[in-house]
């Protein structure tokens, strides 16, 4: 059998191409992550005024409009929904920018996993070569923060912050206020301008929309279709308790473990009553309303030593007193 080599010059000319194209999406990499760090107060001032414009084009046409004719308590109770959702939905959100997510440089988990680990990156440890540090179960780095996020989602750009262990919780329940006032205002501003529309029919005319109202539906609906994908998306993730990030790797151990005939656990699942409320603190008889409600309560635990189905056991346990445990792995049991 013979083979047929090829020029030199064009396995030259490949692998500049390759060296390009790699340079190119290095460079694009970069710039992208300088952009959105420095574009991130941009973002949020959008953000601030698109709420902030629904809102009034919602009170100050929409509401007085779909209300009249009606009673005091009718008109009492949608402004006072109207009012609840907005507070909610300002409050997650900037609750959510001015808080920390929580990294490795400030836990002191993290430092003693450091000190045992002595800085070696050839330790069984998960290590970070750019923030010299070890990195705790699901503790990511993100790039453009340039930081080790504990127990890291994903960075938004529309919070100008990464989504991590304490503000994880603000998001979820912005993304949430934000869907429900977003279906909200798109289902009284639909009603405000169907009532144009019966008018102008009735009296013969071609109707006449209001462009606020006909913008503010178009953004709400189109927000709101968005933010039912992504709610329910992560919803998922709070009952099986993976991150944007982990999911991923998740899914490929699965998918590994299904090649080889055997069963895949995720160790950091605790069913999904126990997921959400560790997730969102919430505890007592009550915790499946108070978790709704609007708090500035630091997160409880330190994000660096996740809580584990194994260690979550033990704690069940009379009298036990063992302590958040931390491990790295997966495991995965025979069928």
């Amino acid at each position: 059998m013979s083979f047929r080599c090829r020029p030199a010059w064009i396995l030259k000319l490949k692998l500049r191409g390759f060296l390009v194209l790699g340079t190119a999406i290095e460079w694009w990499s970069t710039w992208t992550d300088h952009a959105m760090r420095k574009g991130g107060p941009m973002y949020v001032a959008v953000a601030t005024v698109l709420i902030l414009f629904v809102a009034f084009v919602f009170f100050s046409s929409v509401l007085p409009e779909v209300s009249s004719g009606h009673n005091i308590g009718h008109r009492l109770a949608h402004g006072c929904l109207g009012a609840v959702l907005l507070a909610n939905i300002l409050f997650n959100y900037y609750q959510c920018v001015r808080t920390p997510p929580g990294t490795t440089q400030d836990c002191l988990e993290a430092t003693e996993m450091d000190e045992e680990a002595g800085l070696d990156a050839g330790s069984p440890r998960r290590f970070c070569h750019r923030c010299q540090r070890a990195k705790p179960p699901l503790t990511h780095h993100c790039h453009i923060c340039d930081k080790c996020v504990l127990r890291m989602d994903h960075h938004c750009p529309w919070m100008h912050n990464c989504i991590g262990f304490y503000n994880y919780r603000f998001f979820f329940l912005f993304v949430f206020y934000l869907w429900a006032g977003s279906m909200y205002a798109a289902f009284m501003t639909w009603l405000r301008l169907n009532a144009i529309t019966d008018l102008a029919a009735s009296q013969g005319v071609v109707p006449q929309h209001p462009r606020r109202l006909v913008f503010t539906f178009v953004v709400a609906t189109a927000v709101a279709v968005a933010l039912t994908i992504l709610l329910a998306c992560h919803l998922y993730f709070v009952l099986t308790a993976q991150g944007t990030i982990d999911v991923v790797g998740n899914l490929s151990d699965w998918w590994e473990a299904r090649q080889r005939g055997e069963r895949w656990a995720n160790l950091y699942d605790l069913g999904p009553k126990r997921n959400f409320q560790e997730t969102f603190d919430a505890r007592g008889r009550w915790w499946w309303v108070t978790w709704l409600l609007p708090s500035v309560a630091r997160k409880q635990g330190s994000g660096a030593t996740p809580l584990t189905s194994r260690s979550a056991a033990l704690q069940a346990m009379p009298g036990s007193h063992l302590e958040h445990v931390g491990l790295a792995t997966h495991v995965a049991g025979s069928m």
